[in-house]
């Protein structure tokens, strides 16, 4: 059976790139690669986005800071995650900078003389020393002294939600961050908050998910295409059922086509009765059944017979359909849809230029 195959376009990948620096102005625009560079391959898109001249990274664990740093030597790279104790050495060796998440982390770094990110909660409870914790911090000048801090970061929660209430009270909460640190650089806005919140960019900004083209902006191109092969070519008679649990039933006689790629490829079980449609040869064709772990079924009724072909290419999401309407029809997110993506499909990096 054929694997699924996800198109990476490196020209379109550049170009959010460079979108999004102009979005941002005169802050620094770092590029978060965590989770295998948001499912298109870390080391690929990493070298690709060095090359249109990024030299500030984000991920999630020290493992793909490693996997950075061996292709990189003068890059930036911050690991969200923090660090441990047993994991000083290891930090300095491979030049890497934790983001600092506690109280008790900023004591393991203490007089460690590593370069660190030190992330203040402003609301999204989740990661990050909260405003009660800074206020002790900042009573704790000999602490403070110790410390090498290079940047402060804070999360929007709501970026995407530009009249969300608590946008207002986390930029409040920056604005008090500002006035303990003044001369050091301050993060707080993602792909959202830098095309929407332009009074919050400071001075780096951490680009993710608008860089694969996951979100609906104008000046945002699609990155990531999943495509599968037509395996059969069938009749379905009037009154058959299709897929497990027979939960379509043909009300009339239809043509039907199996194609390689199924939820062990990212595509969810949930676009069942989503009226979703993948595209092949600019025809709109409906999912019909369940969607199987290996395969997914498509009523190509309204494709003239003479184009239908065993071996040819289906678009579950891309250049013609993008990936964040694929993502509600499956009720989620262009992120999860991506991260899920199988690791068996073939990554294909093109440019268009």
């Amino acid at each position: 059976m054929n694997n699924t195959k996800i198109y990476i376009n490196t020209s379109h990948l550049t170009h959010n790139y460079y979108s999004l620096c102009h979005h941002a102005k005169n802050a620094t625009l770092g590029a978060v690669v965590k989770a295998g560079g948001y499912g298109c391959g870390l080391r690929g898109i990493a070298a690709y986005l060095y090359k249109s001249g990024c030299r500030l990274f984000f991920v999630a664990t020290f493992d793909e800071g490693v996997k950075i740093r061996e292709l990189f030597g003068d890059a930036d790279i911050y690991v969200f995650e923090g660090i441990m104790d047993s994991q000083i050495d290891a930090y300095h060796e491979n030049m890497l900078r934790p983001v600092i998440n506690s109280l008790d982390m900023l004591n393991i770094v203490s007089d460690s003389a590593l370069p660190i990110a030190l992330h203040i909660d402003t609301g999204m409870n989740r990661l990050g020393l909260n405003m009660q914790d800074l206020d002790i911090l900042m009573q704790n000048h000999a602490l403070i002294k110790s410390l090498d801090i290079q940047m402060i970061m804070s999360h929007f929660a709501c970026a995407d939600t530009p009249d969300h209430i608590l946008n207002a009270q986390q930029k409040e909460k920056m604005q008090k961050i500002k006035q303990y640190f003044p001369i050091i650089p301050l993060s707080f806005a993602n792909s959202a908050g830098i095309l929407y919140h332009s009074d919050s960019h400071y001075d780096i900004v951490r680009a993710g998910i608008g860089l694969y083209g996951g979100l609906p902006h104008q000046d945002l191109k699609n990155v990531v295409s999943l495509k599968g092969n037509i395996l059969q070519i069938r009749t379905i008679k009037m009154g058959e059922s299709v897929g497990y649990g027979a939960d379509y039933i043909a009300h009339k006689p239809i043509t039907a086509i199996t194609v390689s790629g199924g939820y062990a490829d990212g595509i969810p079980r949930s676009l069942l009765n989503s009226g979703y449609c993948a595209i092949y040869k600019n025809y709109k064709i409906p999912l019909i059944g369940r969607v199987s772990m290996d395969s997914t079924i498509f009523d190509v009724s309204n494709v003239p017979e003479s184009v239908l072909k065993i071996g040819e290419e289906v678009e579950f999401f891309g250049d013609n359909y993008p990936i964040y309407d694929f993502a509600h029809k499956a009720k989620t997110i262009s992120y999860e849809i991506l991260t899920g993506l199988g690791k068996r499909s073939h990554y294909i990096y093109y440019n268009t230029n």
